[in-house]
């Protein structure tokens, strides 16, 4: 599918920090594009950007030019549109605190059996969103779109939810999705700050067959668990909220 158009063609214009641009309730491939190209080349700090009612075709043709702009390219932002939902969503510069869960999985998937990925399985086992208010319900969708449409090969779907509260500090939990018998639901949910008492114990439980899903070798236990483990996780996070000028909240804040 060819671009929409050519960078530079348009003049750029400033956009309100985290909410996405008033548009025509049927905005044309052209108009959308003009007008994330401008919020994406014109961002100074983290924007959420997300669109509704945009049509399959719509979206494709806006997405495939984005990819093919080399302005769009150097500026890295994380463009998602979902055909199911007819919603496209836009992350222009996640910070490190968006980050903050990549290091982490990285270092504690480094066990042998936990670190294989099945050349033959087109969609991941577990899955890990994270955001703050503004993108809560974006993270919701993408939770049901995950474990609904990815069929048997999408185990766990992890919610990582930031939040500012008073005095700059920060608070973050975490939710873990799952299936059982009855369907999609809530398994676990463990907060992240404030620290709570058992954090040199909080672990998620991920069994074998959640990490391979159907390429569970034959003769090997699917119930065998691995603890993936909060702690480590807390302190990458708090590095990289202090860098931004933030403090994690603490049960002391709770009582001021």
């Amino acid at each position: 599918m060819g671009s929409i158009s050519k960078p530079g063609e348009y003049p750029l214009t400033r956009l309100l920090r985290s909410n996405a641009p008033l548009l025509p309730s049927t905005p044309t491939p052209q108009k959308l594009f003009n007008t994330i190209r401008q919020a994406i080349l014109e961002a100074s700090e983290f924007i959420d950007l997300s669109f509704e009612n945009i049509s399959a075709e719509s979206g494709l043709q806006v997405t495939d030019s984005l990819g093919e702009d080399a302005d769009i390219e150097n500026a890295c932002p994380r463009i998602n549109y979902n055909s199911y939902t007819q919603t496209l969503d836009i992350r222009i510069m996640p910070t490190l605190i968006h980050d903050a869960h990549q290091p982490w999985i990285v270092k504690e998937m480094s066990q042998p059996d936990a670190c294989i990925l099945p050349n033959n399985q087109s969609l991941p086992c577990i899955v890990i969103e994270t955001g703050w208010p503004e993108s809560w319900a974006k993270l919701s969708r993408d939770k049901d779109l995950w474990l609904q449409g990815g069929s048997l090969e999408v185990q766990l779907v992890l919610l990582i939810k930031w939040s500012k509260v008073s005095n700059n500090t920060v608070r973050g939990t975490i939710d873990v999705y799952g299936r059982d018998s009855a369907g999609m639901r809530l398994l676990q949910t463990e907060a992240i700050f404030p620290v709570p008492a058992n954090s040199t114990t909080q672990t998620i439980p991920i069994t074998r067959k959640q990490f391979l899903g159907v390429n569970l070798p034959t003769g090997r236990n699917p119930a065998d668990i691995y603890q993936l483990s909060l702690d480590r996780f807390r302190d990458i996070a708090e590095v990289n909220i202090r860098r931004k000028g933030l403090t994690p909240h603490d049960r002391a804040g709770d009582l001021k």
